[in-house]
C-alpha cells in the first residue's frame, strides 16, 4: 500500500476507528453536537491508544518513502542557519552599540549578544545554554539602557514564558543582585538618567487568589540596587484586570508614554512623573487598537478610529506645557488606500512606518517636522518587514525583512542606499525560484490575491503538484515568509499557492471584518475559489 501512495496511485487506507459519543450542547437554544469531545483529554488510556494507532499508521507510510532520509537532510540543512533578531541600537561612549539575539545553527536557544559598531566583534552577553545544557531555559526579552551600559533581560524555563527579570552591568560584566519575578511578557522602559526603569509584572504570590494570578498586570518603577518588593506601583490600579500596560520613554526628554493594551483596543496617555502624575489622554477607545511613538519633541499617534486603514496624528510636546493644552493633535498622515502596519519608528529628522500593499510591505519615510514625503522603499519581490529599528547617531534605518525565497535578513537604509547588515548563509539558489501574484474572484465577486511560488524551471501543467495554504483569521496578515519545510517541494517541481483570504488584515481592518463572525463563510469561500482558479487555469 505505502509504495502505491508514493507513486501517486489511489489506495484505500484503513484508518483507526474513531468512536462517536452522543454529546449535544445547548447554546441559547441552538443544539451543537460534539461527538469527539472524548479526544480532548490525552491523559485517558483510550485517547492515548487512539493516538498510538494514528502514529503507527503515519509511520508505516512515511517510513516506506525511498527519499525520506534525503528530505530530512535537506530540510535540516535549510532550517539550521544563523539568525539575528530583536535588534536594538543604543548610543554608548564607544559609538553605537548594537544588541540582538543571535541563533547559532547548532544551538537550541538564541544567545543575547552585543557589538560596538556595525563592524565590531560579536560579544556573548547571556547564553542560556550555560545555565542548562538541555536547552530548556530561554531568553524571553531584553531591554538595554539608553547609554548601553545595562541590560534588563527575562529568562524562563520549559517554554513557560514566566520570566524573571535580571540586570547585567556591561561595565563590569556582572549581574546585579536583584531579580524580579512574575514578569511574563514584560515591557521595560529606562529612565533618562539610566538609574532605573519602569516595568510590568503580574501579582506576587499571596497577594491575590490563585485564579487571579494572571490578571492585574500592573506597571512599577525599579531603582537599580534596591529591593523590587519596595518598587512603587505607577499604573494599573483600578483598571481593567485583563489590560497589558506598556511604558515608553525617550532619552531626550522626561515624558513617559503609556499604552494600556486590551484584546482589541487600547488607551494611550502621556505623563511627566510617576509621583502624583497626571495622565494626559491622547486616545481612549474600547473598540480600536492604536499605537504611538515618542520622539524628543513630539508624539506620533497611529489610530484606526474612523479610519480602517489608519491615520497618524502629531502632538508637539511643548503644547502640553500650557495649562489650556488640547489633545486633538495635528493630522500628519491621512488615511490612504493601503493599511498602515502597527508600529512606527523615528529619527531626529524622519518618521518611518510600513504599509501593506497587496499583502506585501512597503516602507514610507516622512520629514518629521514638515510631513513631506521623503522616500518610499519598494522591494523587488513580495516582502514582509517584521521590524523597524533606527540609529540615533547615524540616522540609519534597519529593516528586518523576509521573503518566500530567503530567510530573515537585516538591511540598512540611509540617504537612498540600501545595504545588507546581516544575511544568513544558506545553501539555496534563491535566483532559481520565482514568486508571482495572481488575482481571482471569490464568491460574491470580491477580488482576492494569491502568491504562487515555484522553481523557474517548473512547468505549469495538470501533472504539476500544487500545495495550497491560507490563514484568514484573527486579523493576522499572512504576508511573505520563508518556509524551509517547503523548499524541497519547490525543488522537486511543486508549486506553493498562498491566497490572501479574508479574515486577515492584508487589506486593513475591513478585510479582517469581512472574514469574521457573521462573515466567516467568506474565509472558506475565498479558499475554495483559489482552488477553483488553479484548476481552471491548468494548475494541478
Amino acid at each position: 500500500m505505502s509504495n502505491d501512495v508514493w507513486r501517486g496511485n489511489r489506495v484505500n487506507i484503513e484508518y483507526p476507528d474513531t468512536k462517536r459519543d452522543d454529546v449535544v450542547n445547548d447554546y441559547h437554544g441552538v443544539k451543537v453536537e460534539d461527538p469527539y469531545r472524548w479526544l480532548e483529554d490525552p491523559s485517558k488510556p483510550e485517547v492515548q491508544k487512539w493516538i498510538d494507532k494514528q502514529n503507527d499508521l503515519t509511520e508505516s507510510i512515511l517510513s516506506s518513502y525511498p527519499g525520506r532520509d534525503r528530505v530530512r537532510e535537506r530540510t535540516t540543512e535549510l532550517i539550521k542557519h544563523e539568525s539575528v533578531s530583536g535588534l536594538v541600537i543604543r548610543e554608548s561612549p564607544e559609538g553605537i552599540r548594537l544588541f540582538y539575539m543571535y541563533k547559532h545553527p547548532d544551538f537550541n536557544q538564541p544567545i543575547l549578544c552585543y557589538q560596538d559598531g556595525e563592524d565590531g566583534k560579536r560579544i556573548e552577553l547571556v547564553n542560556p545554554l550555560t545555565m542548562n545544557h538541555n536547552g530548556s531555559i530561554s531568553i524571553d526579552c531584553f531591554f538595554p539602557s539608553w547609554n548601553g551600559r545595562y541590560v534588563v533581560y527575562g529568562i524562563s524555563e520549559s517554554g513557560s514564558e514566566d520570566s524573571a527579570l535580571h540586570i547585567i552591568d556591561l561595565s563590569i560584566d556582572e549581574c546585579l543582585s536583584e531579580v524580579i519575578p512574575r514578569t511574563r511578557w514584560a515591557r521595560v522602559a529606562w529612565n533618562r538618567e539610566n538609574t532605573g526603569f519602569y516595568y510590568t509584572r503580574y501579582p506576587l504570590p499571596g497577594t491575590v487568589s490563585e485564579d487571579q494570578m494572571y490578571f492585574f498586570k500592573h506597571a512599577y518603577y525599579h531603582q537599580l540596587n534596591t529591593n523590587y518588593e519596595d518598587d512603587p506601583k505607577v499604573f494599573g490600579e483600578g483598571r481593567n484586570p485583563t489590560e497589558l500596560p506598556s511604558f515608553y520613554t525617550n532619552p531626550k526628554n522626561d515624558w513617559i508614554l503609556v499604552i494600556a493594551w486590551r484584546w482589541n483596543s487600547a488607551d494611550i496617555y502621556l505623563t511627566r512623573s510617576v509621583q502624583n502624575y497626571e495622565l494626559i489622554p491622547l486616545i481612549e477607545s474600547d473598540s480600536d487598537i492604536s499605537w504611538a511613538n515618542l520622539t524628543k519633541d513630539s508624539v506620533f499617534l497611529l489610530i484606526f478610529q474612523n479610519a480602517k486603514n489608519g491615520r497618524i496624528l502629531k502632538f508637539n510636546l511643548d503644547d502640553f506645557e500650557d495649562s489650556d493644552y488640547t489633545t486633538e493633535g495635528i493630522e500628519f498622515v491621512e488615511e490612504g488606500n493601503y493599511a498602515i502596519d502597527l508600529g512606527m519608528e523615528s529619527t531626529d529628522g524622519y518618521l518611518i512606518y510600513s504599509i501593506l500593499k497587496n499583502a506585501s510591505n512597503e516602507i514610507i519615510i516622512h520629514d518629521k517636522n514638515t510631513g513631506a514625503l521623503i522616500d518610499r522603499i519598494e522591494f523587488p519581490t513580495p516582502t514582509t518587514v517584521s521590524s523597524l529599528t533606527t540609529c540615533p547617531m547615524t540616522q540609519k534605518i534597519y529593516l528586518t525583512v523576509s521573503t518566500y525565497t530567503y530567510p530573515d535578513s537585516i538591511q540598512t537604509y540611509s540617504n537612498g542606499r540600501y545595504v545588507p547588515f546581516f544575511a544568513p548563509e544558506i545553501n539555496l539558489e534563491s535566483n532559481n525560484l520565482k514568486v508571482e501574484q495572481v488575482w481571482y474572484k471569490s464568491k460574491g465577486g470580491t477580488n482576492v490575491p494569491m502568491f504562487l511560488v515555484s522553481a523557474k524551471k517548473t512547468n505549469q501543467s495538470r501533472s504539476t503538484q500544487v500545495l495550497i495554504r491560507g490563514y484568514g483569521s484573527g486579523g493576522i496578515s499572512y504576508t511573505p515568509m520563508f518556509f524551509p519545510e517547503y523548499m524541497i517541494w519547490l525543488e522537486k517541481g511543486g508549486i506553493l499557492a498562498i491566497p490572501s483570504i479574508r479574515g486577515g488584515s492584508e487589506f486593513g481592518e475591513e478585510w479582517h471584518e469581512n472574514g469574521s463572525r457573521a462573515f466567516k463563510q467568506n474565509t472558506f469561500d475565498d479558499f475554495i475559489a483559489a482552488i477553483e482558479w488553479l484548476h481552471t487555469n491548468g494548475y494541478g
